[in-house]
């Protein structure tokens, strides 16, 4: 997210400002996580960061001993995507 909160930034720059002028077009979800983001302090992002880097590290330690993972494809069945343009309906 911080990646596209990134982009629009740099289109505003460029006179584009996508959720300035076209807010409704997006859906509500994306909006959450936009408003989320950009209430993310310093050190929860390098929290967050932390948390993710452990994450990695656990799921590479434990596939350390293994040369193949065969998996079914899709491990789950699809998401649902909501009449609204959202997937999903929960927040965070």
């Amino acid at each position: 997210m911080l990646r596209n909160l990134q982009a629009l930034e740099n289109m505003i720059r460029d006179s584009i400002d996508l959720l300035g002028q076209h807010r409704e077009d997006f859906p509500p979800d994306y909006l959450h996580w936009v408003e989320k983001t950009n209430r993310l302090s310093a050190l929860g992002f390098y929290r967050d960061l932390a948390a993710c880097t452990d994450i990695y590290n656990a799921f590479q330690s434990a596939l350390n001993d293994f040369d193949l993972l065969v998996t079914p494809t899709p491990a789950c069945p699809p998401t649902d995507n909501g009449d609204d343009g959202n997937t999903g309906t929960e927040h965070d």
